[in-house]
């Protein structure tokens, strides 16, 4: 914060401690916008630069200091490059393994209900067989009376029975 910000801020909290139940609306319309002016002012300024001339004279020490701060620079520039690799492959693991379980999830569905078909059609087939046995009596009943009666007969034969 600035000088001048915190001042504000200070004034600001010393009239709301005193409690001046009339001024304190008044103070709060008043401060709380200047103090927001105030730090937006301040803060939006450009960047000073840094003091940057070509006339320095490093000695033998500062350079090493340099050089060294440049090596760790590298090293941590590498390691930086190793978990951005590391974490391209957890990316790979992580998707392979999302794909893998979709996969199964899906392979269970179609096996399920190649399973439930079966089963239905064996529950089907258990309920027609009391069906499929009175019919096939019923044909054989018609097959005999064809015998006696000509128009029984030419039904079934006109039905391939």
């Amino acid at each position: 914060m600035v000088m001048g910000e915190i001042i504000l801020w200070a004034v600001f909290f010393w009239i709301l401690k005193k409690g001046l139940i009339i001024m304190k609306k008044i103070y709060i319309l008043i401060f709380v916008p200047l103090i927001m002016i105030f730090s937006f002012s301040v803060y939006a300024g450009e960047p000073v630069p840094a003091n940057q001339s070509g006339d320095i004279v490093l000695t033998p020490a500062d350079q090493m200091i340099l050089q060294a701060i440049e090596k760790m620079g590298d090293k941590i520039d590498s390691r930086i490059d190793q978990i951005n690799g590391r974490i391209d492959n957890l990316w790979v693991a992580m998707i392979s393994g999302f794909i893998g379980v979709m996969g199964i999830i899906t392979a269970i569905v179609f096996w399920d209900r190649k399973t439930f078909v079966q089963k239905t059609k064996k529950e089907v087939m258990l309920e027609m067989g009391d069906d499929k046995r009175k019919l096939d009596a019923m044909f054989e009943a018609f097959s005999k009376m064809s015998h006696r009666f000509s128009e029984i007969k030419d039904a079934m034969n006109s039905h391939g029975f």
